[in-house]
């Protein structure tokens, strides 16, 4: 009887030694699930915010460049992305700076041939004109030029 009784006295033993160890693990993963728990809501904090904003409409100021960006720019097309975004940063238009924000608004999807496709929706745009001092760089043409140009006489040859 005496061995029945250690036997069992060991397994008690073994059991709570057991249970100690899962308590312990389930406090050190609990800690852990609560930090990840923490970094999840934060991320959902901030692409609230970044879907307000976008929604909004009113301009962002992108960190990775420096340039105002309007939050519209989706669905737009390359050139008019571009227009939208010089007008908000004094008529001028930076095809690195451009290709980079038009790729994280979703604009361009090809990485490939993102600064491609931007320098020739610019160029070939009767909205632009190149900065021959700047390279990668295209100017807004002003609406009141346009409407000037055309209020002029043409002179006969």
């Amino acid at each position: 009887m005496e061995g029945k009784a250690q036997f069992e006295g060991e397994i008690l033993r073994m059991l709570h030694q057991l249970n100690a160890r899962k308590e312990k693990i389930q406090a050190e993963y609990s800690k852990q699930i609560a930090d990840v728990d923490r970094q999840i809501e934060a991320l959902q904090t901030v692409q609230t915010t970044a879907r307000l904003l976008r929604e909004s409409g009113e301009g962002v100021q992108s960190s990775a460049t420096g340039i105002v960006v309007p939050a519209n720019l989706r669905g737009k097309s390359v050139r008019e992305a571009c227009v939208e975004i010089a007008k908000l940063n004094g008529g001028v238009v930076k095809i690195g700076e451009a290709t980079e924000v038009l790729k994280s608004v979703g604009v361009i999807r090809s990485k490939k041939h993102a600064w491609g496709a931007t320098y020739t929706a610019c160029a070939r745009s009767k909205d632009f004109e190149k900065e021959p001092s700047s390279p990668g760089t295209f100017r807004l043409i002003s609406p009141k030029s346009d409407a000037m140009q055309q209020m002029l006489p043409v002179r006969p040859m």
